[in-house]
C-alpha cells in the first residue's frame, strides 16, 4: 500500500479500493476427496485477475532501479530485459556493467523477487566477425551465480541468435506448422473413410 501512495500518489478512496481488494483474502486447497479451511494469505495478487498484471508491474517497477549502469531496460509482466551496446573492444566494461545489475537484483529479495539463473540468459548480438572477436571465455555475466553466453535465447516466444538469422526461430515454427498439417491430414482421412449417413 505505502508504494502505491509513496510512487504512485494513489490515496483516498481509491488507495481504499486496492487496500480491500489486496487484504483478507483467503485461499483453500481442493482434492477430490477434501478440501481444506481457509488460509489468511499474506501476500500476492488473485490469479488470473484483470488487475493482476497492473499490479505486479506496480509491485516491481521500483526495481528499475537496479539499471543505473548506462544500460537500456526493458520489463514486461515478470519479464526483465536488460541490454546494452558497444564496439567489441569494450565489450568487457559492458559484461562488468550488466554484472553489477545481477548483484542489485540480490538485494530485491527482501520484496520476494529473485533473479533465476536457470531461467537467465545472456546473449551477444552482432555480424560474424564482430562475434568472432570476442573471446567466449569472457562471455558470462557473474553475480551470485553465473550466467553462461547462450548462441540462441527466447524473447517473447520468438528465438534470436547471436546473428539475427532467425535460422532457428523459422525452423521451430515450420516445425510446428509441419506437425499441426500431418494431425490436419490424419483427421480428415480419419473422417473422410468413415460412412456418411443419408
Amino acid at each position: 500500500m505505502s508504494l502505491l501512495q509513496d510512487r504512485f500518489a494513489v490515496s483516498d478512496q481509491s488507495l481504499s479500493w486496492f487496500h480491500s481488494y489486496l487484504t483478507n483474502r483467503t485461499q483453500t486447497f481442493t482434492t477430490s476427496s477434501s478440501q481444506t479451511s481457509p488460509l489468511l494469505l499474506s501476500s500476492g495478487i488473485p490469479q488470473g485477475s484483470g488487475l493482476g498484471p497492473t499490479s505486479f508491474l506496480t509491485y516491481t517497477e521500483g526495481t528499475a532501479d537496479i539499471f543505473s549502469h548506462s544500460l537500456f531496460y526493458h520489463l514486461y509482466a515478470d519479464d526483465t530485459q536488460i541490454y546494452g551496446h558497444c564496439s567489441t573492444s569494450y565489450i568487457l566494461a559492458l559484461i562488468s556493467r550488466l554484472s553489477l545489475c545481477i548483484d542489485l537484483a540480490e538485494s530485491y529479495s527482501t520484496l520476494r523477487l529473485q533473479l533465476k539463473p536457470s531461467k537467465t540468459e545472456f546473449i551477444c548480438i552482432g555480424t560474424r566477425c564482430n562475434l568472432n572477436k570476442i573471446s567466449h571465455e569472457h562471455l558470462s555475466l557473474l553475480g551470485s551465480a553465473i550466467v553462461p553466453w547462450s548462441a540462441v535465447v527466447r524473447d517473447l516466444d520468438v528465438l534470436l541468435d547471436s546473428e539475427l538469422s532467425m535460422k532457428h526461430h523459422i525452423s521451430k515454427v515450420t516445425s510446428t506448422c509441419y506437425y499441426h498439417l500431418r494431425r490436419l491430414h490424419q483427421f480428415v482421412t480419419t473422417s473422410s473413410m468413415q460412412p456418411r449417413s443419408s
